[in-house]
């Protein structure tokens, strides 16, 4: 047992010496992760720091917010019932590639965290969608493949806001003058918001510090509400 303590304490050692920031932000997210767990338990919801792969692959098959990057990272997952709803909230992370052509075509990577709420919508069947704001839509609406929907009833709407969707006329529906008139309100220059027909999955960009939990929370559930009393298509 002598033995093992002193090779990992070797191995710290190394670390610290040749990556200390490396060291540095692992030691932080897992205090991170432990602060989540305490907030966990007081919200009466289940904790998971490292989480099965097979649920991130299962919600890629319904999200396209998890076909953006390479290197994820899935982490600090909670789940439950609040407000008489089924949700998950978690981390999510991942690298994006560019290229340097003035540095010889030289590859450099970002990585792009985000926190996640995915919450069911009781008894709903609305079309699918994605909603965010014009600027951070552009390069996302290449990637999905869409042009924006225009919302005739609100020309405001529709220049702050991109929105995409195979079934642009269910879609014109269900963003009714509620629906748009609550999103005028709001700011989603860091946030986005999907649809895959029975969920609202609802994310924010950059890491949100754990007393910020409750809050993100409450800002998803607002959001589900307000499309679970839009009328079925």
């Amino acid at each position: 047992m002598s033995d093992v303590i002193i090779v990992a304490g070797i191995v710290v050692v190394v670390l610290l010496l040749s990556s200390p920031f490396i060291v540095f932000a692992i030691l932080r997210a897992r205090k991170r992760s432990a602060e989540i767990k305490r907030m966990s338990t007081r919200m009466g919801l289940s904790f998971t720091e490292f989480p099965n792969r097979q649920i991130l692959d299962a919600l890629g098959q319904s999200f396209e917010l998890f076909h953006r990057g390479l290197t994820e990272e899935f982490r600090d997952y909670l789940e439950g019932i609040a407000d008489s709803h089924h949700l998950v909230v978690f981390g999510y992370s991942y690298g994006v590639q560019s290229y340097n052509e003035d540095l010889g075509g030289s590859k450099s990577t970002r990585t792009v965290h985000q926190n996640v709420a995915i919450i069911e919508l009781q008894g709903k069947k609305l079309p699918q969608f994605q909603l965010g704001q014009e600027g951070l839509g552009k390069k996302i609406k290449g990637l999905v493949g869409m042009k924006d929907i225009e919302i005739s009833h609100d020309e405001e709407f529709s220049r702050r806001f991109w929105l995409t969707g195979a079934d642009s006329a269910a879609i014109e529906s269900l963003f009714t003058p509620e629906v748009t008139g609550y999103f005028r309100g709001q700011q989603l220059t860091k946030a986005g918001i999907e649809c895959d027909g029975s969920r609202i999955l609802y994310y924010k960009v950059g890491r949100i510090e754990p007393a910020e939990l409750q809050g993100f929370l409450d800002d998803a559930g607002e959001v589900a509400r307000l499309f679970e009393k839009q009328e079925e298509y």
